[in-house]
């Protein structure tokens, strides 16, 4: 995926959009605090500007941060300021209005979800809250920010990043965003079927937090969960 002049990125440009999104919420916190402690005005383009900006005001050198990146997410330095304003008055951080350059093959709301039965947890403890979509794909509509909560989980993407809610919304899979607990049948259910199961140990059946398709995605759930380790179908420890 090309995101400027030279720079090119293998993938469909998820996990970029991810980290730019990110440093962009960091950077919308850090800006309100600032603006909070000095008491300076953030829509004013004179107090938060681009280096881009700041050329054109004959201030800076010829240097095209931050639109020459921004551009391609649908991010500008006026909804930057607007959202640092807003933070400073408690509103959740808004995020890329405009579809991004990648946006055909970043899309995956049609894709297919697989039963799945449990509870997830919000623990992402962001100024920002967590978005909960309408559909499987960053590109959805959200429907609703939380800053937590539990709710029953009914489903999930055929990717495995997006859990499926009983209201029939979509949450993601992060496992620094989210906890999951898989329900009884559920845990039952995956017995024999190739999945890559999350459990302190193969007999504690208990204890399982979590099935995958993807040993990836049980890895990287594992991770996140000290004690926890990765069995495969026949319960042969994967890591």
């Amino acid at each position: 995926m090309p995101i400027g002049d030279n720079i090119f990125l293998p993938g469909n440009g998820v996990n970029t959009k991810e980290h730019i999104y990110a440093v962009y919420r960091n950077a919308v916190q850090f800006f309100a605090f600032l603006c909070k402690e000095y008491s300076f005005n953030p829509l004013d383009s004179s107090v938060i500007m681009s280096h881009q900006e700041g050329h054109k005001k004959g201030i800076a050198s010829n240097h095209g941060d931050v639109g020459h990146l921004w551009d391609k997410f649908g991010l500008t330095m006026d909804q930057f300021r607007q959202d640092v304003k807003g933070a400073m008055e408690g509103a959740a951080v808004s995020l890329a209005p405009v579809p991004s350059v990648d946006a055909l093959c970043d899309d995956t709301s049609s894709q297919k979800v697989n039963a799945l039965n449990g509870t997830v947890k919000v623990i992402y403890k962001g100024f920002d809250g967590l978005n909960i979509r309408k559909a499987p794909s960053m590109l959805a509509e959200i429907d609703q920010v939380v800053k937590s909560g539990t709710f029953t989980v009914v489903g999930i993407s055929k990717d495995e990043k997006w859990y499926k809610l009983k209201s029939g919304l979509f949450i993601t899979s992060i496992p620094d965003y989210v906890e999951f607990k898989a329900a009884p049948e559920q845990k039952a259910g995956t017995a024999g079927t190739g999945y890559y199961r999350v459990r302190k140990s193969w007999q504690d059946a208990a204890s399982q937090i979590g099935a995958f398709k993807d040993k990836d995605n049980a890895i990287n759930l594992c991770r996140h969960n000290p004690g926890y380790k990765v069995f495969g179908n026949f319960g042969n420890q994967i890591y």
